[in-house]
């Protein structure tokens, strides 16, 4: 099991987003903020929040920031249940994955990443894997 946590969209502490706030705010008092961080991957645009969907095409990068949780079985709990992945739900959109994570002058580390893996054709493609919202 990993301490560290790789956030992509509505969880990064500078979102200005409303949806998540209160995970947001919870998730900065149980981690200590590494910085910023990438991983390989796609990112979607999913309406009010992004996915990032792990495929074949390791040239593209997703940025994002990279976490280290004080109690990773309780925040992972509760950040699972938030992600729509906590025992009992049906057909979930994420999972939760080990990733491989760049941060610093290119430190690496393993780290959990919510990986999209619901049908993508309608979403659009971020290209340059930067969430703005």
């Amino acid at each position: 099991m990993s301490d560290y946590l790789f956030v992509y969209g509505t969880l990064m502490r500078k979102s200005r987003s409303l949806l998540g706030q209160d995970q947001r705010r919870r998730l900065m008092r149980e981690t200590t903020v590494i910085g910023p961080a990438q991983t390989y991957g796609t990112m979607y645009d999913l309406g009010a929040y992004p996915g990032v969907v792990v495929d074949r095409e390791v040239s593209r990068r997703v940025s994002g920031e990279l976490l280290r949780l004080r109690s990773p079985a309780a925040t992972l709990q509760w950040l699972d249940v938030y992600e729509g992945i906590a025992p009992g739900d049906l057909d979930p959109d994420y999972r939760r994955a080990i990733r491989p994570v760049t941060y610093g002058t290119m430190r690496a580390c393993e780290a959990w990443v919510y990986v999209y893996q619901a049908p993508v054709a309608v979403a659009r493609r971020v290209a340059d894997g930067v969430w703005r919202r």
